[in-house]
């Protein structure tokens, strides 16, 4: 269950704030024995009104407007009095109870997964491993600048290398080969990882698992900063590295941290793939003196009979 929390709020406050939600929900709104409908009604929407406006504070909107997106939930605000008012209520507050502790635990999950790697959480973007060495030949402490590193690769760069086999040009077609095999086999045995770089330093890589039901925009760079903002608001740190000057640009106006990788660590150019293929035009001085030799043969064929 993907949970999106609002900008900039931290999880451990999240989760505080929607189990407090979650056990008032009952006592604030559920019918109590032979309560008049109309008095369990307003009670519940006071109750809904309260506690939408609470996880505003700490939940995306569209989280929040998916909670009370339910035709039960608007009956039930609209709806003239009945006697249905009093079982209708305790269905949905149970309902919205059940819903509330699942985002809760998906928090939990999603925030004890995210902590459970060691080292500083370093997120890269694809075209680091395109223009760049090996992550196995990289010192990403030198690079992050921490005795301990966690490479963390959003699934849309893994993704986006797998396209990278079939288009681009032909070193971008060598280089995703190259390091799509290798990533491969590093996590054969732990499937997403965290396992080790195997490079100088002490650096873990891992491919951040998504939850479904997954938020997939076409902008691949859109995803990629969702995956680090997540990072950040779960384990309360890291930092982008990126050799991309658009994504740096959309990064620094979100005011997340950016490193790039020394010019030492760049792939070498290899002018005969990227390049189109060269052109080579005859000499126009050796055409003419070859249009004058054929001239003068004729010439000289000519006088001679």
């Amino acid at each position: 269950m993907k949970v999106r929390l609002r900008t900039g709020i931290a999880v451990d406050h999240a989760i505080s704030e929607i189990e407090v939600i979650a056990s008032n929900a009952h006592g604030a709104a559920t019918a109590l024995g032979e309560e008049h409908p109309s008095t369990v009604q307003e009670r519940y929407v006071r109750w809904s009104v309260s506690a939408e406006r609470q996880l505003l504070l700490v939940l995306d909107r569209v989280e929040v407007e998916r909670i009370f997106a339910n035709a039960r939930h608007r009956d039930l605000c609209s709806m003239a009095v009945g006697n249905q008012i009093n079982n209708l209520v305790n269905a949905e507050i149970a309902s919205k109870h059940v819903e509330l502790t699942a985002i809760v635990d998906s928090l939990k999950e999603t925030r004890n997964r995210l902590r459970s790697g060691t080292g500083y959480p370093a997120i890269l973007d694809t075209n680091v491993l395109m223009q760049c060495l090996r992550p196995d030949q990289i010192d990403w402490n030198l690079v992050v600048g921490e005795n301990d590193v966690r490479l963390m690769l959003p699934l849309r760069v893994i993704e986006e290398l797998d396209t990278k086999k079939y288009a681009g040009t032909d070193r971008q077609r060598r280089v995703a080969r190259n390091v799509l095999p290798w990533l491969d086999q590093l996590l054969a045995g732990n499937i997403l990882g965290p396992v080790s770089a195997r490079g100088p330093g002490n650096t873990t890589i891992e491919v951040m698992p998504i939850d479904r039901p997954r938020w997939r925009p076409s902008d691949a760079d859109e995803e990629i900063l969702e995956a680090f903002q997540e990072v950040r608001q779960f384990t309360g740190r890291g930092k982008l590295i990126t050799a991309d000057t658009g994504m740096r640009m959309r990064a620094r106006a979100e005011g997340i941290d950016i490193l790039s990788v020394p010019d030492r660590y760049l792939r070498p150019t290899d002018p005969g793939t990227d390049a189109p293929p060269s052109r080579s035009f005859p000499d126009p001085l050796s055409i003419v003196g070859q249009i004058a030799q054929i001239f003068r043969s004729r010439c000289n064929w000519r006088s001679r009979s």
